[in-house]
């Protein structure tokens, strides 16, 4: 079975790979728990556990708050070609968040497995990732239209040959 870290790489998209959680990195962090000997040892690392993947995490809300935003700058919902751009990056987006949301999941329990429970970290990892702003204006930005608007546009897409918005 190919382990997650390997199969990430092959999930990334082209050109975005400086933006996802670096996965390997938060492994090795892990990895220096087993070294430790004392409580305040396992705290000291644990804490730059939490804190290397809240920064990747805020990396990557940024990262799709900026091309949401460029996303809402370039649509023109008349220009066939303006569609199937946002469709394409929408399409993209989704799969770069879905990408980072598992790999946050998953390095928070390989994490949690490493430590007391009371140092777990997976809900506070999931809070961030459903207090994201970034996801929140992504979804904003699909389904955040109008009933009317929404219709539009997905006829818009219909007519010029662009697949369903997913």
């Amino acid at each position: 079975m190919v382990k997650f870290g390997e199969r990430m790489l092959a999930m990334q998209h082209l050109g975005w790979e400086a933006h996802y959680i670096n996965y390997d990195d938060l492994k090795v962090t892990i990895g220096k728990l087993d070294g430790c000997s004392t409580d305040a040892e396992i705290q000291a690392v644990s804490d730059q556990f939490c804190d290397e993947l809240t920064k990747a995490l805020q990396r990557v809300d940024s990262f799709v708050l900026a091309e949401t935003k460029s996303l809402r700058s370039d649509f023109n919902s008349s220009d066939a070609a303006s569609l199937r751009k946002v469709h394409s990056s929408v399409r993209a987006l989704r799969g770069f968040v879905g990408t980072n949301v598992i790999a946050a999941t998953k390095i928070a329990k390989k994490h949690d497995k490493h430590v007391p429970p009371a140092l777990s970290k997976r809900l506070v990892i999931g809070n961030m990732i459903r207090g994201s702003d970034a996801l929140a204006q992504l979804i904003a930005f699909m389904k955040g239209r109008s009933p009317e608007q929404a219709e539009r546009l997905l006829a818009h897409a219909r007519q010029f040959g662009v697949g369903e918005f997913e």
